[in-house]
């Protein structure tokens, strides 16, 4: 299917079967990968959500994220390609109620960042990763 033949959405919030780029508005699935063992959540966030996104998912999980948790994820972000896999940026949660791995990468061009959240979950955690995601898509959110 080229660009071309993607089908419009309504919003960015809307998900699409496929995946692409129509007129400049970025179009993202929250199902594009869901084959992939332990993938909980993957879409896309506003960069500037990315820190808060980050702190609001560790402590899901009983994580503290300070700091030089952030230093080591935003000096990676600019150097990540979410149209390229292998320039894609992990990072482990590792808390006291359980573990999830944050992947991240910069729309080049754009102003968002395609996420995935992996892990093991029950449908609680499930639904308050989406929610995280979703919200982060949507509004601005600030420390």
């Amino acid at each position: 299917m080229s660009d071309e033949e993607v089908p419009a959405v309504a919003s960015k919030q809307d998900t699409a079967v496929e995946t692409g780029r129509r007129r400049g508005v970025l179009i993202r699935s929250a199902s594009r990968v869901p084959d992939q063992p332990g993938l909980i959540h993957a879409g896309w966030i506003w960069d500037a959500n990315a820190w808060v996104f980050c702190e609001i998912l560790a402590s899901l999980v009983g994580y503290e994220f300070d700091d030089l948790d952030w230093q080591a994820v935003g000096t990676a972000l600019p150097n990540t390609d979410d149209e390229r896999a292998e320039l894609w940026y992990s990072y482990p949660l590792i808390g006291t109620k359980g573990t999830l791995e944050v992947t991240l990468a910069q729309a080049v061009g754009g102003s968002e960042v395609s996420v995935e959240v992996r892990g093991e979950a029950d449908d609680a955690l499930r639904a308050c990763i989406a929610l995280v995601c979703d919200l982060a898509a949507r509004y601005e959110m600030s420390r």
